[in-house]
């Protein structure tokens, strides 16, 4: 498997931020030079975007393809230190808040 076939697979692990920072690492362009009536730039697609990636990430060396995978790998990986965890628990204050309104909806049925 080629680095690039590699590339392809993760990214869609990534979350928007992390792909936009990967782009950024390879200076691709998100938006494009003109201007909307309100005076913001506006973005690129995202196939348009996603294909500069590639051209970039094709055109560097080995050793930087690699460095990069390496990085992907570790930010879409699970620690093992997690790996018995449940995936994304909800903060306390979220489940106290999502049980008290079930409460009073218990509550105002009686």
């Amino acid at each position: 498997m080629t680095n690039t076939q590699k590339l392809i697979e993760i990214i869609p692990k990534l979350s928007a931020t992390e792909f936009i920072g990967l782009a950024r690492l390879l200076r691709v362009e998100l938006y494009k030079d003109e201007k909307d009536e309100n005076d913001h730039f506006i973005a690129r697609p995202f196939s348009e975007v996603f294909e500069d990636v590639l051209a970039r990430f094709d055109k560097l060396e080995r050793k930087k393809k690699r460095e990069i995978l390496t990085l992907l790998k570790k930010a879409t990986t699970k620690p093992r230190w997690r790996a018995a965890l449940e995936d994304d628990p909800a903060p306390d204050h979220i489940v106290e808040q999502i049980e008290g309104e079930k409460n009073a909806s218990d509550s105002e049925d009686t």
